[in-house]
């Protein structure tokens, strides 16, 4: 499955002044638009806590902010795993 909307709020490689909730929101729109299931790409280093206390604290953050604008936006959104798409997809459930 590729993934068609991407979240990497502690992201090195990006501008920090890049606003990540709004960008996936963005990219989430247009898959919906398309009738596609959106499949967020976001990596656990913008979760874990070990190397950076701080970069957990942001991460959570703004995947906070993420998941309200998403369910605001569109109420009777599901969330599902990436295991749980491709038994629907490929007609196992």
């Amino acid at each position: 499955m590729t993934r068609n909307c991407f979240f990497e709020p502690i992201s090195e490689e990006f501008p920090k002044e890049r606003d990540w909730v709004a960008s996936c929101l963005k990219e989430i729109e247009i898959a919906f638009n398309c009738h596609k299931p959106a499949t967020i790409s976001s990596h656990r280093v913008n979760y874990m806590g070990t190397i950076n206390p701080e970069n957990r604290a942001e991460g959570l953050k703004k995947l906070d902010q993420l998941l309200g604008a998403i369910i605001k936006k569109w109420p009777d959104v599901e969330f599902i795993t990436s295991m749980e798409l491709g038994d629907i997809i490929n007609g196992n459930s």
